[in-house]
């Protein structure tokens, strides 16, 4: 509306403005070429330098480092468990075959100590029968015994050239 209260003439007043803006936007437009042309070689060098640690290795390749890494570490304790459980069956095994020598050399020592004490036994039963045998066998041996001494007596006695002995018995 003009100062009348009409229809004002807009036509100029849109030309005046597109002119004031097309100004900005085509700058708006030339830095948007500007910035397509640049943007993708920036942002993929932006990428890499994020990507890449600080001695200039990439990422993806520390990582495949780190998982060889890991790998290794991996099957390394996987063997030192193996080891250990082929070690510890070893030495199960080694105490069962201790165990069956110690239980063969007791069940051998207790046949042993079976025998022994049977020889005992019968040792002392022959032995208590040697005793009684001798016991019978005193008053006999003691009788012989004192014949002998009679006969010795009685012989020294009457051999020529002794003197003769008073027997006192």
């Amino acid at each position: 509306m003009d100062e009348n209260g009409g229809p004002a003439d807009t036509s100029a007043e849109v030309a005046v403005t597109a002119t004031q803006t097309s100004d900005p936007l085509d700058a708006m437009r030339e830095a948007a070429s500007d910035l397509a042309a640049v943007l993708p070689t920036r942002l993929e060098s932006a990428l890499e330098r994020a990507l890449e640690g600080p001695d200039g290795v990439p990422l993806p390749r520390r990582l495949a480092d780190v998982q060889s890494s890991l790998h290794a570490t991996s099957d390394a304790v996987r063997r030192v468990g193996e080891d250990l459980a082929r070690e510890r069956i070893g030495r199960v095994q080694d105490l069962e075959v201790l165990v069956d020598l110690v239980a063969d050399a007791a069940a051998t020592g207790r046949g042993d100590v079976a025998l022994l004490e049977e020889r005992v036994a019968r040792l002392a039963a022959d032995v208590a029968t040697l005793a009684e045998i001798v016991a019978a066998l005193a008053p006999t041996i003691q009788a012989i015994s004192d014949k002998l001494d009679r006969r010795v007596r009685i012989s020294v006695r009457t051999e020529p050239g002794s003197v003769p002995e008073i027997a006192s018995d």
